[in-house]
């Protein structure tokens, strides 16, 4: 009963306003901008986004794969994790978006959503995109911008690519509770365990850096075999623009 209590009372401290938030990056907020397509906002695009649907979207993987994160920043303790290709199927088929599509070196099977072309019209309707909305949200501005106050208040940025890579993708998957950093006065109840992650990264040696994965010879973009979601959600798309 306690969880659930936590969980209705976070409806309205974390998740509606966090809701709001994601409508203001690309939601229907965004497009009421004036002069949308003239320099109303930073980058204009047409993207088709439900706010509750992509906050939960990038919540479940936070609680899914914050486990798997922690094995790559304590390497030592030996921890289970889930792999790319688990993580990418997750993406794939539990958000499941007409614009994902197999190219060489990624595969997506004809089941649930990507079923026959007579279930796909009900399934998933063309105008549900929630991969390219993702997409969007995970590098707009202001989404961007919030989670870098949140680590400045931490320590600055690390100057290797890999470890400020790690940093940032370890930041923004914790799950639900997570979501607490971005709220006004949230930040103190994180500030111990961002900075033991902090300081766990810190402490990685070269031998530790996660493998870099390039999936197709046609494109450079590559996963790490650390949890990222932003680039994860990246190259589940790329079979629009790969020519195989």
């Amino acid at each position: 009963m306690d969880d659930i209590r936590r969980l209705h009372a976070s409806r309205f401290s974390l998740i509606n306003p966090v809701s709001d938030m994601i409508d203001r990056c690309a939601g229907a907020q965004w497009y009421q901008n004036p002069e949308f397509w003239y320099g109303g906002v930073s980058n204009p695009a047409t993207i088709s986004i439900e706010p509750a649907r992509s906050l939960f979207q990038f919540v479940i993987y936070g609680e899914l794969f914050a486990s798997s994160m922690r094995a790559f920043l304590e390497p030592r303790s030996n921890l289970p994790w889930f792999d790319h290709d688990f993580r990418m199927d997750f993406i794939k088929y539990c958000i499941p978006d007409p614009m994902c599509q197999s190219y060489e070196g990624m595969t997506v099977l004809p089941i649930g959503a990507y079923g026959t072309q007579s279930e796909e019209s009900e399934l998933m309707p063309e105008r549900d995109c929630d991969q390219v909305g993702l997409d969007y949200l995970l590098q707009c501005r202001t989404w961007t911008e919030a989670w870098q106050r949140v680590r400045h208040a931490i320590g600055p940025d690390f100057k290797q690519e890999w470890r400020q890579q790690m940093w940032q993708s370890a930041v923004q998957t914790q799950g639900l509770e997570g979501l607490e950093m971005l709220r006004p006065g949230g930040l103190e109840k994180w500030r111990p365990r961002l900075k033991a992650m902090r300081s766990c990264i810190e402490r990685l040696e070269s031998a530790d850096k996660p493998n870099d994965i390039i999936l197709s010879r046609h494109w450079e973009k590559a996963v790490s075999e650390s949890p990222g979601m932003a680039l994860e959600v990246a190259v589940t798309m790329l079979g629009l623009y790969v020519v195989t």
